[in-house]
């Protein structure tokens, strides 16, 4: 299993954990060549023997790697080091939109509005592609504070 201080391919190293899911486990990491924070998806070693599981994930990734949207996490790399598939992402500090809400018990129309304008928005964006997200759910939305805004959707 993978633990806190491990270099995937020589690059990333883990420093946090900061997920799980049915799909693989997401670490906050540093990457060592450009000194920099980075999110590190790595796909359960079990899946890479389910049939598509991996092809998809290609696909995916590289798809991903297309859109630029201010709403849409930046793909920066994927490879397969040993025997696990990872994704690179930019690192959001912040928390996911289900945490909010069970945090405050809901939000006002106000910011529900705010945030659901951009998750239409980063949507369009991926629909222009022939992108289409197939987990949308609160706990994958990222909220964060830039520019002023306390609840910047990624």
């Amino acid at each position: 299993m993978d633990a806190i201080g491990d270099i995937i391919d020589g690059r990333y190293r883990l420093t946090e954990e900061i997920g799980r899911g049915g799909y693989g486990t997401v670490y906050r990491a540093h990457q060592v060549s450009m000194n920099r924070n980075v999110a590190v998806k790595l796909i359960h070693t079990h899946l890479a023997h389910a049939s598509g599981v991996i092809p998809r994930f290609i696909r995916e990734a590289r798809l991903a790697a297309k859109l630029t949207h201010p709403n849409i996490l930046v793909c920066y790399d994927f490879g397969q080091y040993q025997e696990r598939f990872y994704l690179v992402t930019e690192f959001v500090p912040g928390h996911s939109l289900s945490h909010m809400l069970k945090e405050n018990g809901g939000i006002t129309q106000s910011t529900a509005c705010h945030i659901g304008m951009q998750i239409c928005s980063a949507l369009e964006t991926a629909h222009e592609q022939n992108v289409i997200h197939r987990d949308l759910k609160p706990s994958n939305i990222l909220l964060t504070r830039r520019a002023g805004d306390e609840h910047f959707v990624k």
